[in-house]
């Protein structure tokens, strides 16, 4: 019987808080729209959807959520876009000044660091040379970057590092990291097709000196040390594209393609 007493103690205590977070609104109070009132600076605040079950339970125990807790602002998408998964719905538009190879890419970068950033060239293989020493002495310790290469088949495609490369050997947890291609190379004519990252934000980057890229695992890999063929398996730890293919390249190539094309961008500056 003490036992009994003891489990329903607690209950009784809480029951009165349960229904005091969980009572319905008064049916006696009309409509908002029938009782006119004077603006408010809150307004926003009052077309604020009505609390969920766990925000009730949230403000019972630990009262109403502050706007800035302990004074920082909360985390979003528009603040901290590099915390959330790559967007493949939204879509960057032209910054004032982009060249028209820029304006063309621009579309990619929406919800990045980049998305509104004044772009450089800053490795062109053509001009800094098509070996891994040459990629990394142009792109590292220059920030977040987009890879942009064109197969010989046609296909545009290649991937954002919101860390940038460094050469030391180290594998990059980036949520926010993604791959792309155009397999026609219509960059024109069509939204690219955005691969995000799966699997949470584990081996995103592989930023190894003994080769210039590796996205992944294989899912975009170019090593520039014999050759310039590049690799391309999706589905490790980027999504695949749309219907389940699983390379950035044009039909014809499947996994493995020779690049002739392969230029980086990154933030003006340093």
């Amino acid at each position: 019987m003490r036992n009994n007493a003891l489990l329903i103690l607690p209950l009784l205590v809480l029951l009165p808080l349960l229904v005091h977070a969980f009572r319905l609104p008064s049916t006696s109070t009309p409509p908002s729209s029938l009782v006119p009132r004077a603006a408010s600076p809150n307004d926003d605040e009052s077309n604020s959807p009505p609390p969920t079950v766990v925000d009730r339970l949230f403000s019972l125990f630990f009262g109403a959520k502050e706007a800035k807790p302990l004074g920082f602002d909360r985390i979003s998408v528009e603040k901290s876009p590099e915390v959330y998964p790559a967007t493949t719905t939204k879509f960057a538009d032209p910054v004032p000044g982009d060249s028209r190879d820029v304006a063309a890419l621009r579309p990619l970068l929406a919800q990045t660091r980049l998305e509104k950033a004044k772009l450089n060239l800053i490795y062109d293989a053509a001009k800094d040379g098509w070996k891994k020493g040459d990629f990394h002495r142009k792109v590292d310790n220059r920030g977040a970057s987009l890879v942009v290469a064109r197969t010989r088949g046609g296909a545009v495609c290649g991937g954002y590092n919101p860390e940038g490369w460094e050469g030391v050997g180290d594998e990059r947890q980036c949520i926010s990291a993604f791959l792309f291609t155009w397999p026609q190379g219509k960059m024109l004519a069509a939204r690219p097709i955005k691969c995000p990252k799966v699997g949470g934000a584990d081996y995103a980057i592989d930023d190894n000196p003994s080769l210039a890229l590796k996205f992944g695992y294989e899912d975009f890999l170019l090593k520039l040390t014999t050759d310039r063929k590049a690799v391309s398996k999706l589905g490790l730890a980027y999504a695949k594209l749309p219907g389940g293919a699983t390379s950035l390249f044009a039909p014809s190539e499947g996994k493995t393609a020779e690049i002739v094309d392969l230029k980086v961008y990154a933030r003006q500056g340093r």
